[in-house]
């Protein structure tokens, strides 16, 4: 599909002033010269995304170790499963993180940037890896109708535990939901989860 018939579509069904999804892929190339290493979680930087600027991450500029993590540059580093469960207190214990962990499969990537781009700023389609939405109530509301417009499954549209790094940009490679034959898209792609969907392109 083409990225301005995509935009058109969204726009027919959301309105004009709607807010368009974000693109991310990997590459040995970044997309923008600011490598200014972000202390904290990197979404911090998702302002510039919102007025119209891409942004790359690398394994340098990233200071979370989680948002590292989770995005594919490094392993799991030792004190994340206790920070999470005594300091962050989203698990009762570390060996529920480190379950969760496991169970995740983060894939570790080769390539030195990630790239997230407005769609408007696309030319194609061609190596993105997922798109995601900030989306509003209404908006998420739009996304659900269509998954479930030709999906009878129980597991169609998942919501799944897990920070904003690992639901957007792990999830991508991991969740099996197939969305298809929506008008919106008009092509078959993967669908994630709730506030930030993933919408994971290829097969």
């Amino acid at each position: 599909m083409e990225v301005s018939v995509f935009i058109e579509n969204i726009q027919k069904a959301f309105g004009e002033k709607v807010q368009l999804p974000f693109a991310f892929w990997y590459s040995d190339k970044q997309i923008n010269d600011d490598l200014k290493k972000i202390n904290g979680c990197f979404f911090k930087e998702f302002e510039k995304l919102i007025g119209g600027e891409p942004i790359s991450l690398s394994a340098d500029r990233i200071g979370c170790m989680g948002g590292k993590f989770y995005t594919g540059f490094s392993t799991m580093n030792e004190k994340m499963p206790m920070f999470v469960s005594s300091k962050e207190k989203y698990k009762k214990s570390s060996e529920l993180v480190l379950d969760f962990v496991e169970k995740a499969n983060v894939q570790i990537t080769t390539r030195q940037y990630l790239n997230i781009s407005p769609i408007t700023e696309l030319e194609n389609f061609n190596n993105v890896v997922g798109i995601f939405f900030l989306a509003t109530p209404d908006m998420l509301s739009g996304l659900a109708s269509w998954t479930f417009y030709d999906n009878n499954s129980d597991d169609a549209i998942t919501a799944k535990f897990g920070s904003g790094c690992s639901s957007i940009f792990s999830e991508a490679f991991s969740v099996p939901i197939m969305l298809s034959g929506s008008s919106l898209y008009g092509e078959s792609i993967k669908s994630s989860r709730s506030d930030f969907i993933t919408e994971t392109f290829g097969p």
